[in-house]
């Protein structure tokens, strides 16, 4: 085994570490949808072979495509043995967008892709390959039809080895998260990528305001800002992770430490931005502690929502909250629950906490991340796989259609692209009650302009069949 080789498992090793245990991570230090009735339906939509189709879906969250698919990634597997980009219909069918690897490919794509408003999906690797794994990894774009462009190779020392999924915002710049930084403590930083392909640090951790960065995205607060976690480390005693904002100019605040065992258990799971202006996330606990589903407002205030006692309400859960067309937030735990292989919870911004399913046995092991529902309503996710390779699946809690936007704001006269279903002979959008001027472009995809007199509100189409609410308000920006 190579140098480069064997530290490509170390790190791998050291991501896992990571999701773990804080104290391993001590040790290695270097739309308004109807109500969701009581029994949900699940159905593995494809089992990852290993070899083909990619194996190992690390840590992504999936994305829906303008086409109604959903787009990912696999960490190792076909030709290259470094990956893939894939797209899964709704329907389970398997299509190869792009090998990783090659003279100029990436390998180690733990994180997904997202899209992109300009329709290509957007995602990293931690190394780049030439033709083994050396450099600190690439940024990159992929269309739908696998026409594929390196936007950035990280070989400098200041970034490193990217950890979160990327997030677009109105200003079109892409953010994410990295195991390099600028500080001696080496904890991870926040960067920046333009349309240039410049990458840009705008913040280096140092231990003392936290270490590593999560591999969830960055959640974007209503004022452009942005908001993560840290997976470990803080200053004071006991301190095992942070949580903290950051403008898109690189002014850090510092919000909160968790400290085991005050109100929180370890390792912040990332945050997500709700409609009721406050941030809602996870921490997946440590020894003796099961995690906890916790509110924070944007001061850094934080409310304990509920904490798990590893029993019917499971064990361990990870990932980013994902936003239902109810208004809760949905997410997985990884163990626990009747069958002791993990369970779906949502929680209100009332705070109330419920398990909407049970994962069964033999249904493909635990869940590798978390979930994304779809604009038919269905939720979307992904196991290890019964061959650990993988697999995808999706959870029908009963909820009808909806539309989502792929940026969440703008402002007066910009396009808001709005994904779908029906939407071919839409005859009328609104933004909060105000008239937009529209072009539907596929029966999944439409843009719309902001329009003058628009509000903070949601969104409203009327298709042949019905009505199509989205799932959040969009925000209109001054």
């Amino acid at each position: 085994m190579g140098a480069t080789e064997a530290f490509t498992i170390e790190v791998s090793t050291l991501r896992t570490a990571l999701k773990l245990s804080s104290t391993l991570i001590f040790l290695i230090t270097m739309a308004v949808g109807l109500p969701a009735p009581a029994a949900a339906q699940m159905n593995v939509l494809y089992n990852f072979n290993g070899v083909s189709d990619g194996c190992n879906l690390g840590d992504q969250t999936l994305t829906q495509g303008r086409d109604g698919k959903l787009y990912g990634s696999t960490v190792t597997g076909n030709v290259y043995r470094r990956g893939t980009v894939f797209q899964i219909g709704t329907d389970g069918t398997y299509h190869l967008v792009h090998v990783m690897g090659g003279p100029t490919g990436g390998y180690l794509a733990w994180t997904g892709v997202i899209l992109g408003t300009d329709g290509f999906l957007y995602g990293d690797t931690q190394y780049t390959t030439a033709p083994k794994p050396t450099g600190l990894g690439i940024l990159y774009k992929v269309s739908s039809g696998g026409s594929f462009a390196t936007l950035a190779n990280l070989t400098g020392t200041q970034v490193g080895y990217p950890l979160s999924q990327l997030v677009e915002t109105p200003s079109h710049f892409f953010y994410g998260t990295s195991a390099g930084g600028n500080s001696a403590a080496h904890a991870g930083a926040v960067f920046q990528l333009n349309s240039a392909g410049t990458v840009t640090i705008l913040h280096s951790f140092d231990s003392l305001d936290g270490f590593m960065p999560g591999n969830e995205p960055l959640a974007v607060g209503p004022a452009g800002a942005l908001y993560g976690t840290t997976l470990d480390f803080g200053e004071g005693t006991n301190a095992s992770g942070t949580a903290y904002r950051l403008t898109q100019t690189g002014q850090f605040t510092l919000l909160y430490t968790f400290i085991v065992p005050v109100n929180t258990s370890a390792n912040p799971q990332g945050l997500i931005a709700a409609e009721d202006g406050n941030f809602y996330g996870t921490t997946q606990g440590s020894i003796g502690l099961d995690g906890t589903v916790y509110r924070m407002t944007s001061a850094g205030v934080l409310t304990t929502l509920h904490t798990f006692t590893g029993g019917t309400d499971g064990n361990s859960p990870t990932w980013t909250l994902a936003p239902g067309a109810d208004g809760r937030l949905y997410g997985v735990t990884q163990f626990g629950g009747a069958n002791g292989t993990g369970v779906v919870f949502s929680v209100g911004t009332d705070g109330s906490f419920q398990v909407e399913y049970n994962f069964p046995n033999g249904a493909g092991e635990y869940a590798e991340a978390g979930l994304i529902q779809h604009t038919n309503g269905l939720f979307y996710g992904t196991m290890q796989g019964t061959n650990g390779c993988g697999s995808i699946y999706s959870l029908d809690f009963g909820f009808g259609p909806f539309v989502k936007t792929v940026l969440n704001a703008g402002k007066v006269g910009s396009q808001a692209e709005i994904l779908g279903q029906g939407l071919t002979g839409t005859t009328s959008v609104t933004f909060n009650g105000v008239p937009a001027t529209f072009t539907v472009v596929s029966d999944t995809y439409l843009t719309a302009t902001v329009p003058s007199g628009a509000t903070t509100g949601p969104i409203q189409i009327t298709t042949p069949t019905g009505v199509l609410n989205s799932n959040k308000s969009f925000d209109v920006l001054p």
